[in-house]
């Protein structure tokens, strides 16, 4: 019961700077993005076992790296509609090149943020939880595309091992 109050607690004091954050991203407002996001935060404080004072901490950092990853992101899927289109409209051999090598050094940014983000992680939380920030980012992760998956409702989503019936 203690923990459920410490969930909803944490909720309730990030819902509102949350909430903020997701209309100036999403100016639709878009309710599917903000319940995902409230979603996410509730299990991240249930892997993490997040105390008040710890999720206080956390959460802006997490936050953070989570838009530079956006950011991030953004840029790498403009320089892959950019390298498609070059390679559409059948740019030079040296064009492409270039193309190229900016979707991978915007996917390599993309890629490096929880790496330059550690060191904060391990600011505000002991390293067994630092260490579940990306065990949870995972487990997230897969929870998500197994609940879209056609007809699977989310039922075989894995917690840790996939439960249910097994695909071939």
């Amino acid at each position: 019961m203690k923990r459920m109050i410490n969930i909803l607690f944490v909720l309730l004091c990030l819902t509102g700077g949350l909430q903020a954050q997701d209309k100036k991203e999403d100016k639709k407002g878009n309710p599917d993005h903000e319940k995902m996001r409230a979603e996410m935060v509730a299990f991240f404080t249930a892997e993490l076992d997040l105390t008040p004072a710890e999720a206080e901490k956390f959460w802006p950092v997490f936050n953070e790296a989570k838009d530079r990853q956006r950011e991030h992101f953004h840029a790498s899927h403009q320089a892959y509609k950019a390298l498609c289109r070059g390679i559409k409209e059948g740019k030079t051999g040296a064009e492409i090149a270039a193309l190229t090598d900016a979707y991978v050094q915007a996917q390599a940014a993309s890629n490096q943020v929880f790496t330059d983000f550690l060191p904060k992680f391990r600011q505000v939380l002991p390293e067994e939880k630092v260490a579940r920030i990306f065990m949870a980012e995972e487990k997230f992760r897969r929870q998500q595309i197994h609940r879209l998956r056609p007809g699977d409702g989310g039922k075989n989503a894995p917690d840790g091992e996939r439960r249910g019936k097994h695909r071939s």
